[in-house]
């Protein structure tokens, strides 16, 4: 936070939310990805909003070992690297240099990548069951891509407000659901800190960030929707068991939220 005052208070905000705080005590995978992915956020703010940060060749390597690090833990969360793009030429001492470094950051990523996806394959059962195979739903998606989209959309318009509790707080076993006030308010804080002080780094233009960060941000969503519904739904389900039973546990609580509702 100190590295990126530009962000420091949405970033805060983050890392102290409860599923935050909750995943970096357990022993998910998810931990070491969010440390990662957060790390590589500020330095790219850093480096963007601090016209005296010169990108020399250690921030250069540091730069190259965050990117790594977010290619290794999960593959969707490889299109953050777009963030780089929002890094002045001037910064790495002029286009040519930008061009140079780039190549080689964007191939080292590339080729981690694909060493990483030697680990698992379509093949790979999360869910020990013959109503899960990863390889046969891909085959769906390949032959109608209309289909998984309208899986995204029946999904969201069945679990939407629980996929924005599981975002802010969802603990315990996965079963216990902060109050709806508190979900709300905690987004609205979060939204308000984005609002930078005076005395914080002047941003880069909206419109250039805009450009840069909606499009990647859209394909990190999608690889992660694409995996979710490869290993864990049912193949040719429009919505997974296990969402399905999330829903039928939550309608059994629904005093608890009824006054939100």
């Amino acid at each position: 936070m100190r590295s990126a005052p530009v962000i420091s208070r949405p970033l805060l905000l983050i890392l102290l939310m409860p599923m935050s705080l909750y995943v970096a005590c357990s022993l998910s995978a998810d931990a070491p990805t969010n440390a990662f992915a957060a790390a590589f956020t500020a330095m790219i703010c850093s480096l963007i909003s601090r016209k005296d940060i010169p990108v020399n060749l250690p921030r250069f390597l540091m730069l190259m070992v965050f990117s790594l690090a977010v290619c290794l833990c999960k593959f969707a969360y490889v299109p953050l690297l777009g963030l780089v793009l929002l890094i002045p030429a001037s910064r790495f001492g002029g286009r040519l240099r930008y061009a140079s470094q780039l190549a080689i950051l964007v191939g080292a990523c590339a080729a981690a990548s694909v060493w990483a996806s030697n680990s698992t394959s379509l093949d790979t059962q999360l869910r020990m069951s013959d109503d899960f195979s990863a390889r046969r739903q891909f085959q769906l998606v390949e032959q109608s891509r209309l289909h998984f989209a309208l899986v995204l959309l029946d999904t969201f318009h069945q679990r939407g407000w629980s996929f924005l509790q599981s975002y802010v707080g969802l603990i315990g076993w996965l079963d216990k659901y902060l109050p709806a006030v508190f979900i709300v308010s905690y987004l609205v804080r979060s939204d308000i800190g984005v609002c930078t002080g005076e005395d914080a780094p002047t941003p880069p233009p909206v419109g250039r960030v805009v450009a840069i960060v909606v499009p990647f941000l859209a394909l990190s969503f999608v690889g992660i929707a694409l995996l979710d519904y490869l290993y864990w739904t049912p193949v040719g389900s429009t919505l997974s068991k296990e969402s399905m039973d999330d829903i039928s546990f939550r309608y059994r609580r629904r005093l608890r939220f009824c006054w939100f509702r």
